[in-house]
């Protein structure tokens, strides 16, 4: 189960190669695909349970991380 807002979308890997002449390349080096096998390539991923973090503050509580915990202690 996913915690959270959704995702923004962006579904590949790129990695920078260097060349001699002090250019680069860079190449696709992986993608993310859900266990069903689709793309989330412009669609990012919808969590079963949407919970913002509002606060920016990073001391505050992240609730997210309690609601995880919350269902993971569930009975």
């Amino acid at each position: 189960m996913i915690v959270g807002v959704r995702s923004y979308g962006k579904a590949s890997v790129q990695t920078m190669y260097p060349m001699r002449d002090k250019s680069a390349v860079s190449l696709t080096t992986s993608r993310f695909y859900t266990p069903s096998g689709q793309s989330i390539e412009g669609r990012g991923i919808q969590p079963h349970f949407k919970v913002e973090n509002r606060s920016k503050d990073k001391d505050a509580d992240d609730a997210q991380l309690k609601k995880a915990i919350e269902l993971l202690t569930a009975s």
